[in-house]
């Protein structure tokens, strides 16, 4: 199955933060909260680049609606720092997000979502 296209704008110098919603089966359901399940999501200029612009920070959170059996949500949240914002250069740069899960054997990884970063340039800086 082909990722999810997602585009995204960020302002430089500026703290940026999106939630995604994540679904999957029991076994995922079961495995979300635990090592088992990860996640990766950087921000590069070329999709050449060895390095990357930017690195998310990813937090999961996992919610049921109590009901027996019960249905799971799964959300991650990608943020960025405002530092980390304003080393990106402005213009059209690209991201990715990628799950492994090493539950099975041998591991899957798969893009969960790909897309076009746009960064607007910052006009005030924190020291004027």
């Amino acid at each position: 199955m082909a990722s999810g296209i997602y585009n995204i704008e960020v302002e430089q110098g500026a703290s940026f933060q999106f939630e995604v919603d994540i679904d999957g089966d029991s076994d995922f359901d079961t495995n979300f909260n635990t090592n088992a399940i990860s996640y990766i999501a950087t921000i590069r200029d070329k999709y050449s680049d060895s390095s990357a612009g930017a690195k998310f920070t990813i937090s999961k959170t996992q919610s049921n609606n109590g009901a027996s059996p019960p249905v799971y949500t799964n959300k991650i949240t990608l943020s960025l720092t405002d530092t980390q914002t304003a080393a990106l250069t402005s213009g059209k740069q690209y991201w990715d997000l990628l799950q492994t899960d090493t539950s099975p054997n041998p591991d899957e990884r798969k893009r969960i979502l790909q897309g076009n970063v746009i960064v607007t340039p910052q006009v005030t800086r924190h020291d004027d």
